[in-house]
């Protein structure tokens, strides 16, 4: 197995699932794909993130949100 295909393995085998919870202060506008399993209940908002870290998700989650006020 070459080293390259061995890196990808292992990188996608490192990776877990990460319940994130952000507080909404004001609704959410979108369109198009969100790119995680999304649940909004009243002022919460939970994603599961697929991630190498809980920080990582965060920052995922972070990225999304901040991208939906472009």
């Amino acid at each position: 197995m070459s080293t390259d295909v061995k890196m990808l393995l292992d990188a996608i085998k490192s990776k877990r699932y990460f319940d994130i919870e952000v507080e909404l202060t004001e609704p959410l506008r979108f369109k198009g794909v969100v790119p995680f399993d999304m649940r909004i209940e009243g002022s919460k908002a939970s994603f599961k993130v697929l991630a190498e870290s809980e920080v990582i998700a965060e920052s995922m989650v972070f990225n999304f949100l901040m991208s939906l006020d472009e």
